[in-house]
């Protein structure tokens, strides 16, 4: 079984014992919808997601703050970061996946 089949299990799961709910009725919701993914994102592209999924503007101030919201015992998920030097920059990288799928990532890396 490939990584994309597991993370489509985990998350179908999640949603059957409803602690994911991806609606655009709050910040919080759009923020995980946009971030979750095997995809890595900045908090720009999280921003452009969300613009033009939900045609809501939320600031990268705002998505930061709700990531820092996601924990694993109120919604399943693990915030993932990742940083990497682009032109002498650290760029920072985000995802969301299902905590049960840590250790398989972590394997694959």
């Amino acid at each position: 079984m490939n990584t994309q089949q597991e993370f489509d299990q985990a998350v179908a799961g999640l949603k059957t014992q409803k602690r994911l709910t991806l609606s655009a009725d709050t910040q919080f919701n759009r923020v995980v919808s946009s971030a979750l993914g095997l995809e890595w994102s900045t908090l720009r592209d999280l921003e452009q997601q969300i613009q033009s999924k939900f045609d809501c503007f939320d600031t990268q101030t705002a998505i930061s703050a709700r990531l820092r919201e996601v924990k694993p015992s109120n919604t399943g998920l693990v915030k993932q970061r990742m940083c990497k030097s682009v032109n002498s920059k650290l760029v920072h990288y985000y995802r969301l996946v299902p905590a049960s799928m840590v250790p398989t990532l972590e394997e694959a890396a």
